[in-house]
């Protein structure tokens, strides 16, 4: 009977045993396939032999302790070490190898092609027969048909069953298959070409332990790996002093016994592997399989390498064209979520109902669960909501596989002990929406069968090392019969499942702008509706005050020239605060008189409110229009002093003096003029007090914080919620200067590294390739907005800031999770506050 501690002990040995696999130094073996020969040569001393294969002298008659310590020229004619140094100065000579020349040596009868390479401080120079076959050329011909034709093949699956055919024929192996990898590493053939008597592999499934990660991994730089010979009797040496060679990209590289034997329990003679490689990462791999023994020749070799990287590029094609269609289907139904009515959205919360069956095809699911910041909602089979949380919960679990931003499992029994219904798997989606905060996909248990090719099972030995894996011995189909888990989540549902992700970001920025829009337009209306009841209230007063028509154009042309600098400056500043003696000097100008000391400005810089400066525009257009009707400025000899202060709490104080003008008397009658002056002072800034002295008026005006607006400095910054890191820091802003700056200061402020974009989808691309540990955003792009931008950050917990020309107070703005809303032109102390108070314990 199996205990649970035996169990553990079977786990424990496996564990140990997939371990010693994974580390295998494949790249770093040490020997190579005897049918040809290797050298290194010493980059920093004049291409000095380094290592050579211990069957140098077999194949060339230069004895191994004649080639280690001499330069290569001695060893090979000058016109080929000419040539050799030439490759070697090219950029990809460390990532390709590329072909030199055929050489024939004295004491050889078989001539060699050399192909070269480079890794670290060495070049690898590596001699295989050239052999090649007559109507070589004939077969490229042929490759080049076959490449147009792929090109054109239709969906996936079809390229794929044309491609083996044709793989097989170009390189005449026995029979030719395509594995398609699944997350978990295991491989699935997919497409098959062979002749009649060798055994199919169609349709089964190969275990991810068979080609282990490392192989994987390797496999993305290497764009073919031959094994010539199963049958011969091992590889020869590579011998010689200094570091471990790198046999990445070598041709001839060694092989591990444990794969020879492999291959062997397969009943072939030789194989040669062309990775399929997409955006970097292993896709599948063609296999191609003989039975007997077989060495390429150079120019096979290189045909396969063509066909590596074609059909690489085939596939990447293909599925690009998928990824376009699922795409093309997510965004239409996301356009029709843009389509609701405004009442089925509140906040950023939005109504899936109507697309959920489109959600479940995308990913091949049977249930979803809405998680919003008011609850769960949920659709088809799916746990109760209590259930649903509890899953949430479980597989927010770092060791939980995922891929991006999806975590997945078909397993979710094992996480989960309450009641899940007909649920077994689940892929768990976190959205940079505001109000809607996951979506979770779940399939029901699939009791299905696998058919893999030989029992999935590990067979392990114990060596004197530790325990070892065995390959193994079986390949026939074997059936495995599958309970309580669902169907693997394949790539094409992941990655339907981050084009929503992506999909519902680019959504929350439309409607985020669109709701910006929206504001904008009714700020404008409002300031329109506003100025509009304005002028009409000045043109009733006036018409009241005026004498003739005249005069009442007279009167009205000066007061809308007045509301006009007034409006003219708000513009100039974005509406948002204005200086004071800005705004004075602009109303002051029409009464100027050339001279500088007619009218006298003095005061510190003290900001007014926008919604405050129209007033105090028309308030001081009448007191200068007065002076120049009946007060000091009607005589050639008088002054007008305009003295103001700001106090520390926000307050100011400002002081009107006139002086050498005729005799001054109280007014008889509040016109309009003294209504602005009195009335609106009282009303909106605070009052003031008039003195009508015979020598002069003299008018003190409080400016209240509270009532007017007075703001002492022009920042605004946010209560940081999480710890400031600049080190990588990027910077989303379309005016270079204005990036430029933005740049600098942030690089003066501690920044490793500052990375500037101009567009969205580059800050996109940016967030994509590598971490950013901190981000400034305008918010106005001339390609958009950086809204997604944001909720992008937000989701990865990245601290951010907007930089806006609109104003700081925008709520929108401040409920998109930034550390701060900054007014342009951002200043360092205002960049340096925001850094200290998110860096400070909290």
């Amino acid at each position: 009977m199996t205990t649970a501690d035996d169990t553990r002990r079977r786990l424990e040995i496996e564990r140990e045993a997939l371990d010693g696999c994974e580390a295998e130094p494949i790249q770093f073996i040490g020997s190579v396939q005897p049918y040809g020969w290797l050298m290194t040569l010493d980059l920093a001393d004049d291409l000095t032999v380094r290592h050579v294969s211990s069957n140098l002298e077999t194949l060339t008659g230069i004895a191994v302790d004649d080639a280690i310590g001499r330069f290569v020229d001695q060893l090979l004619p000058r016109d080929i070490v000419h040539t050799i140094r030439n490759i070697l100065g090219h950029s990809t000579i460390e990532t390709t190898r590329e072909n030199v020349d055929v050489v024939t040596f004295d004491s050889a009868d078989t001539p060699f092609a050399l192909s070269i390479h480079r890794t670290g401080g060495l070049a690898i120079l590596e001699g295989i027969p050239a052999n090649d076959p007559p109507g070589l050329i004939r077969r490229f011909n042929d490759a080049q048909r076959v490449f147009a034709r792929l090109a054109l093949d239709g969906p996936l699956e079809q390229m794929l069953t044309a491609a083996v055919h044709e793989v097989r024929v170009l390189l005449g192996y026995e029979r030719v298959k395509v594995y398609r990898f699944a997350p978990d590493g295991s491989g699935d053939v997919i497409a098959e070409s062979r002749v009649d008597d060798i055994e199919s592999y169609l349709g089964l499934r190969f275990p991810s332990y068979d080609i282990p990660a490392a192989a994987r991994q390797l496999y993305t730089t290497t764009p073919i790996r031959i094994i010539s010979d199963t049958t011969a009797g091992g590889d020869v040496a590579i011998v010689g002093g200094g570091a471990e060679v790198d046999l990445s990209l070598s041709i001839l590289r060694g092989t591990a016994d444990v794969h020879t034997q492999y291959l062997r329990n397969m009943r072939l003679g030789s194989s040669l592997s062309l990775p399929v490689v997409v955006d970097g990462r292993m896709w599948g791999l063609f296999a191609c399989h003989d039975r007997s023994p077989r060495v390429p020749t150079p120019g096979e070799i290189t045909l396969a390498e063509l066909l590596s990287w074609s059909l690489s590029t085939a596939v990447a094609t293909a599925l690009r064209g998928e990824a376009d269609e699922r795409r093309a289907t997510i965004a239409a139904a996301l356009d029709a979520l843009l389509d609701q009515p405004a009442g089925r959205q509140t906040g950023m919360t939005l109504d899936l109902t109507s697309i959920v069956d489109q959600l479940l095809g995308l990913t091949s699911s049977d249930g979803l669960a809405v998680v919003t910041d008011t609850g769960i909602a949920t659709h088809g089979h799916t746990p109760s909501r209590d259930v649903v949380a509890t899953c949430i919960a479980a597989m927010r679990n770092p060791m939980i596989p995922a891929q991006g931003s999806a975590r997945f499992t078909t397993e979710l029994a094992t996480l989960v002990d309450d009641d899940l219904g007909t649920s077994r798997g689940a892929l768990l989606l976190d959205l940079p929406i505001t109000g809607l905060e996951s979506l979770v996909f779940f399939r029901d248990e699939a009791a299905t069968s696998i058919d893999w090719a030989g029992a999935p099972s590990k067979e392990i030995s114990e060596a004197d090392d530790g325990f070892r894996l065995n390959p193994r011995a079986s390949f026939a189909a074997y059936r495995q019969e599958v309970e309580g888990q669902s169907n693997p989540w394949e790539s094409p549902a992941v990655r339907a499942a981050l084009d929503l992700v992506d999909g519902f970001g680019r959504l929350t920025g439309h409607i985020e702008l669109n709701e910006r829009v929206d504001l904008l337009v009714r700020e404008l209306s409002h300031r329109i509706r506003n100025t509009l009841s304005l002028v009409s209230s000045i043109a009733h007063y006036t018409g009241d005050a005026a004498n003739d028509v005249d005069e009442f154009i007279a009167l009205m042309d000066a007061r809308l020239d007045a509301l006009s600098a007034a409006h003219g400056l708000l513009t100039d500043a974005d509406w948002e605060p204005v200086d004071l003696g800005t705004l004075l000097r602009r109303i002051a100008r029409p009464f100027d008189r050339d001279s500088s000391e007619a009218i006298r400005l003095t005061g510190p810089s003290l900001l007014i409110a926008p919604g405050k400066a129209t007033t105090l525009t028309l308030l001081f257009h009448e007191m200068f229009a007065n002076a120049a009707r009946h007060g000091s400025l009607s005589s050639p000899t008088g002054t007008v002093d305009v003295e103001w202060n700001a106090d520390t709490d926000g307050a100011g104080t400002v002081t009107w003096r006139e002086r050498g003008g005729p005799t001054v008397a109280p007014p008889s009658s509040a016109g309009f003029g003294t209504s602005i002056i009195r009335d609106g002072a009282a009303h909106e800034l605070g009052g003031i007090e008039l003195d009508f002295a015979p020598e002069g008026l003299t008018a003190v005006l409080s400016l209240d914080a509270r009532r007017s607006g007075v703001e002492g400095a022009h920042e605004s910054v946010a209560t940081a919620t999480s710890s400031v890191r600049l080190g990588e820091a990027l910077v989303v802003e379309d005016d270079f200067m204005v990036a430029m700056n933005t740049k600098r200061m942030l690089e003066e402020l501690g920044a490793d590294n500052v990375t500037i974009h101009a567009t969205a989808s580059g800050a996109r691309h940016i967030l994509d390739e590598r971490a950013v540990d901190f981000a400034v955003l305008d918010v106005s792009l001339e390609e958009g907005s950086s809204l997604e931008i944001a909720a992008l950050l937000r989701s990865r917990a990245i601290p951010f800031v907007f930089a806006t020309g609109y104003g700081s107070s925008d709520a929108n703005l401040q409920n998109l999770g930034a550390l701060a809303v900054l007014t342009k032109p951002v200043s360092p102390s205002m960049l340096a506050g925001v850094i200290d108070a998110g860096s400070r314990p909290r």
